[in-house]
């Protein structure tokens, strides 16, 4: 059937098998309602913002073959069809003309071309309110479509046809439309509109009579008549003086527009107008009472709860009624791009929750704020304060096996080749003076906690035992290579640091008493030390109930392939456990890429209670 040869047919008048009823003024039916969207401003306008809005859709489809990962398809007869639905529209004609007659009259029809191979190729909107539904038997199964009335109607198939309507609790066949719904509202502000515009020229009926004590011949009337027409008649001539001779007097009969308090009713079919449709008035350029933020928000209250929940119910149909009529179209999905867009204070708490939460670094919260990325920001702030609790009871991990080919060797660095990487100049983990964003977190726990006196042990250059002294812990740094301890004396001096005991010492042979320290921290060195030896001394020397932090490497991969393996993820909680530490937090993460230095590590970071 060509489709195209019916809708080119002059207007005829709708007379449907099924109507909507309800208690509404005769001038919003179905065409009044598509004629009040041309006549009323704020009608107009509310539906037009929602019109646009759904017609800069960007569709999409995607193969689930695979569930789990679904694949993205740009290149479809279903998408072709939707971006091209026919030679005379295009696809946001289309959909914003679909988007205003399911706003008005709650419905809309696609009447669908197929081509030889028997899928739809073009898509044709019939005007709805001359469109008939036709019911099957048995309620509420549909027979098929009539298009017309009399000779002219045309009979369509159900699978021709595809029905878009709201929901209509009174008749399932027909669709209820917002603007339905406030039919009263709409016609008394047209009416309005009319009798402001009548009293600016001649008034819906008359203000008023001119009154005489005495009757006046045909003559005289007539003459008066034209006088009066000539003189006050018109919205130009409108608010002059009358002069009235022979004893005449004017007496008003009618209510002027101040006491119909017009700008009282208009405002509140305005408001109605905008209610119904869940309109903010920021979203039509109104600024009552209307700043920066909240115009802000209202357009994301627009996107998320106005056009995002229509674009839902297309895609909704398009799904179960329109994918169908395709070949193989049985792992297919339509979706469509993202509409609702965070505002700057929600991108301002995603960043904040994202940083705090360790799953964004802190220049991944910047970027997403527009700032320019800072040094030693490209490092997680892993909270210290969750307890993890794996459904498998074990620790999560992301350690990936060793690559094929490469050379596994478990290494320990001795005191001596410590001093050599120092004595060769300062190595690249001992240039940057600020203090990491592991120690300025462990201090909040040491606060909370209430503990102060706390051992370091790889103080390398004196970073963090800087920071530890100026936020008023009783700080012991230790390291094994002299040189390290001597630079770090060197940056301790320079800040004037005084209360900061230095030394060169060996973790595997701590030289102190036993729970000397309430606290303990170490970064990126115990992971080349004999653990077996290592944990045990932190165990010793940390008194009962405190702190530990430790931050090391599982295993290090390097550019040439070579992989350092020091320890798995289940032997370091073993280890752990078996020296009585109760794990309060733990996290793993396997790096993505390689570091400027040419090396990827697999990094755990824990929270321990003695």
């Amino acid at each position: 059937m060509d489709i195209l040869k019916i809708f080119k047919k002059k207007s005829i008048p709708n007379s449907p098998y099924l109507s909507i009823g309800g208690l509404i003024p005769p001038s919003m039916n179905q065409a009044g309602l598509l004629n009040a969207y041309g006549q009323i401003g704020w009608l107009h306008a509310v539906v037009f913002r929602i019109a646009l809005g759904c017609s800069e859709v960007e569709w999409t489809l995607f193969d689930t073959s695979n569930y789990d990962k679904p694949k993205q398809i740009f290149k479809h007869p279903l998408l072709t069809l939707l971006h091209q639905v026919n030679p005379f529209q295009t696809s946001n004609e289309f959909i914003a003309l679909d988007t205003i007659y399911n706003e008005l009259i709650g419905e809309s029809f696609w009447a669908l071309n197929f081509n030889a191979l028997g899928e739809p190729a073009e898509i044709i909107l019939p005007y709805p309110n001359k469109m008939s539904v036709v019911p099957a038997q048995n309620f509420p199964f549909v027979k098929g479509y009539v298009y017309g009335t009399g000779a002219d109607a045309v009979p369509f198939d159900v699978n021709e046809i595809i029905h878009f309507k709201y929901p209509n609790p009174l008749n399932q066949y027909r669709g209820l439309a917002p603007a339905r719904a406030i039919g009263i509202n709409l016609d008394a502000e047209q009416n309005a509109d009319k009798w402001v515009n009548q009293f600016f020229y001649n008034s819906a009926r008359p203000d008023g009579v001119i009154q005489f004590d005495y009757n006046l011949s045909d003559e005289q009337f007539d003459k008066l008549k034209k006088q009066w027409s000539e003189k006050y008649k018109g919205v130009s001539k409108a608010h002059q003086v009358a002069l009235l001779e022979g004893g005449g007097k004017y007496l008003q009969i009618q209510n002027t527009i101040k006491d119909m308090d017009f700008p009282n009713l208009k405002q509140k079919n305005r408001d109605v107008i905008l209610g119904v449709f869940g309109m903010h008035p920021a979203s039509l350029g109104l600024t009552e009472n209307v700043n920066k933020a909240n115009a802000e928000s209202a357009e994301y209250q627009l996107a998320k709860n106005v056009i995002k929940p229509r674009l839902d119910w297309k895609k909704a149909k398009i799904q179960e009624q329109l994918i169908p009529k395709f070949r193989r179209s049985g792992n297919l999905q339509i979706g469509y791009k993202e509409v609702v867009k965070e505002t700057t204070d929600q991108k301002i708490a995603m960043a904040e929750s994202g940083m705090r939460a360790g799953y964004l670094t802190v220049n991944e919260a910047r970027i997403m704020q527009g700032y320019d990325p800072i040094p030693n920001g490209d490092v997680l702030l892993v909270p210290l304060n969750l307890i993890p609790t794996p459904v498998s009871g074990k620790v999560i991990s992301n350690t990936q096996n060793v690559p094929s080919g490469g050379k596994s060797s478990r290494i320990k660095l001795t005191p001596s080749e410590w001093e050599d990487n120092y004595a060769e100049g300062t190595p690249h983990w001992a240039i940057d003076m600020n203090p990491s964003l592991f120690a300025q977190e462990f201090v909040e726990e040491l606060k909370e906690n209430k503990l102060s006196k706390l051992l370091e042990v790889g103080c390398g250059n004196g970073r963090d035992s800087i920071f530890f002294s100026r936020a008023g812990m009783n700080v012991t740094a230790i390291d094994v290579s002299p040189s390290a301890v001597e630079l770090a004396q060197g940056n301790a001096d320079k800040e004037n640091i005084t209360n900061i005991r230095f030394m060169v010492a060996n973790v595997e042979e701590l030289p102190f008493a036993d729970n000397e320290f309430e606290s303990l921290f170490t970064l990126s060195v115990i992971h080349s030390t004999n653990l077996e030896k290592t944990i045990p001394q932190i165990a010793r020397v940390v008194r009962k109930g405190g702190l530990v932090f430790i931050y090391l490497y599982a295993d290090t991969e390097y550019v040439s392939g070579k992989v350092e393996n020091h320890i798995t993820v289940d032997d370091f909680t073993t280890l752990l456990h078996d020296n009585k530490f109760e794990i309060m937090d733990f996290y793993s993460e396997q790096e993505d890429g390689f570091d400027e230095y040419g090396e990827k590590h697999n990094i755990l970071v824990t929270l321990l209670r003695r």
